[in-house]
């Protein structure tokens, strides 16, 4: 079961909470009626246990988050869900190894909003 976290205040999104509105979550201790259709909205004040695409779990107040039960929404929400994390750099020993390098929020913005210079390649993969 998915769900997409909404109705969290302004004031509290910059509290340290592990997600945000718009942020989509599995959710773990779903009761089995949930996958009946038109299952109903979700329980008032209880704790979601949850799992994030990179697979953190997190607790969610129910009353921040909303079932995905349409299929079509379902689907172009989890065709953008990350494929990978990159936890550690690698350098690959032959040219059948991928290299990757974890690179920082900075670094990233540096690519995206700076000039674009092509030796700066983090992820490479030799045929």
């Amino acid at each position: 079961m998915w769900l997409m976290i909404e109705n969290i205040p302004e004031t509290q999104q910059s509290l340290t909470l592990e997600f945000k509105n718009g942020d989509i979550v599995r959710w773990l201790n779903y009761d089995p009626k949930y996958l009946e259709p038109n299952p109903g909205p979700l329980p008032d004040d209880e704790l979601l246990e949850c799992e994030t695409w990179s697979g953190e779990c997190l607790v969610v107040p129910s009353e921040n988050a909303r079932l995905i039960s349409s299929k079509l929404e379902l689907a172009q929400l989890l065709q953008h869900r990350p494929r990978a994390v990159v936890v550690e750099a690698f350098v690959g020993t032959s040219s059948e190894e991928l290299s990757v390098k974890v690179i920082s929020n900075a670094e990233i913005s540096a690519v995206l909003f700076g000039p674009i210079v092509i030796q700066n390649i983090y992820l490479t993969y030799f045929i």
